[in-house]
């Protein structure tokens, strides 16, 4: 399945949201908390988004890339 990315006004509405994962993955327990950091050019004009996880015990912050597929394994926190 190909991933699909956001355009780039779709990924700026994103920035300084904060989210919560619905799943847990790449070691990130379900239900942690994070924060929309950045965006990053993908490829033809589309982009993806960054997100900085709220975990302890770390000495560096964790933070993935999410393309828009990706984004629906969180939901925004209103």
């Amino acid at each position: 399945m190909i991933n699909d990315y956001f355009t780039q006004l779709e990924a700026l509405a994103k920035q300084g949201k904060q989210i919560k994962s619905k799943v847990e993955f790449s070691g990130v327990p379900k239900g942690t908390i994070g924060i929309v950091t950045g965006m990053y050019e993908s490829n033809f004009s589309r982009f993806g988004i960054s997100i900085t996880w709220s975990l302890p015990n770390r000495i560096y912050p964790l933070v993935d890339g999410f393309s828009k597929r990706d984004y629906e394994l969180v939901e925004e926190i209103p």
